[in-house]
């Protein structure tokens, strides 16, 4: 092509129907997220994981919530939560939930292999299916929340800093201790 014809060519309209378009159309893929290098220059291969843990009403939403807005110039950043773990619950065990006698808090009452198998898998840039939890329904859904390609995940859960398989997954740990009063003031809203 002549010096002459790229100069035109950077001119002329874009077409504004599919039909006029002279070239095809291109899809670029990827398989993660580009990737973010060390100090060192070299290549990180993992994700940065921060655990949040604390009792209810604690704060550990809005703080995980606040990192996220802080790094938003920062791709692929996401929020995981450990509700989204709960086992899925029997019908005996959803009327217990509907009448509040079912213990959520309980580390029996999370699915911590799937967690800790969908951290691990995020952490080292695989795509993963989290599942999603119902509060209506007290029942994990069918349907799952497809992630990839994180390079900062944040964890936050009342229980994210019990299963020593989750622990070792975090590159920061985040726990806030409350006096009970003020868990109970809070959830009062």
């Amino acid at each position: 092509m002549a010096p002459n014809d790229l100069e035109s060519r950077l001119h002329e309209r874009p077409p504004t129907s599919r039909n006029e378009s002279v070239h095809k159309n291109i899809l670029l893929t990827s398989h993660g997220r580009p990737p973010w290098y060390g100090e060192d220059g070299k290549v990180l291969t993992d994700a940065f994981v921060i655990g949040v843990a604390g009792g209810s009403a604690s704060g550990k939403t809005f703080v995980a919530e606040q990192i996220l807005r802080k790094a938003e110039h920062l791709p692929s950043v996401v929020i995981m939560s450990q509700d989204s773990f709960y086992n899925r619950l029997s019908p005996e065990q959803v009327k217990i939930a509907f009448e509040n006698k079912h213990d959520f808090d309980h580390p029996n009452a999370l699915d911590s292999k799937l967690f800790a198998s969908c951290l691990a898998d995020l952490k080292s840039c695989k795509q993963v299916n989290v599942p999603r939890y119902s509060f209506v329904k007290h029942q994990r859904e069918d349907e799952r929340q497809y992630i990839y390609g994180a390079a900062i995940i944040i964890v936050e859960g009342i229980m994210a800093m019990h299963d020593p398989d989750l622990r070792a997954l975090y590159d920061l740990k985040v726990c806030f201790s409350l006096p009970l009063a003020c868990n109970f003031f809070f959830l009062s809203f």
